[in-house]
């Protein structure tokens, strides 16, 4: 499984944009937990924007109709390279990715209520 999610994660990010599926791998730990990431939004009442997208001038923002928590960059190989956390009360985040190098990347928002939202970004 471990050896398939770089395949997976390729195929994910061509496919669209957005994408209402979920993908299961093993987690970092290497043990049996499996991590759920879905991506679009499938929670009734949440309301994520994140724009521009492609990110332009190597920013881009991030509002929610709930408390942000926190925000993940993964690369296609499942890797994070980008892990910030927010205070509550926190709704409209600015990202500054100057250190992201040019490519395809999954954004993973997390929320005070245990919800996420992941969506495929491209850097140009």
């Amino acid at each position: 499984m471990k050896k398939l999610f770089p395949v997976m994660m390729i195929i994910l990010l061509l496919t669209s944009m957005r994408l209402d599926l979920s993908i299961a791998r093993l987690s970092e730990n290497h043990n049996d937990e499996v991590v759920i990431f879905t991506t679009g939004i499938d929670t009734p009442g949440l309301k994520v924007e994140v724009y521009p997208n492609p990110v332009e001038n190597n920013r881009i923002n991030i509002s929610a109709n709930q408390d942000i928590r926190s925000v993940k960059i993964l690369n296609v190989l499942g890797a994070v390279v980008f892990n910030e956390q927010y205070d509550e009360g926190t709704n409209n985040v600015q990202l500054d990715l100057n250190k992201l190098n040019k490519g395809l990347y999954l954004l993973k928002v997390e929320f005070a209520k245990e919800e996420t939202y992941t969506e495929k970004i491209m850097v140009k």
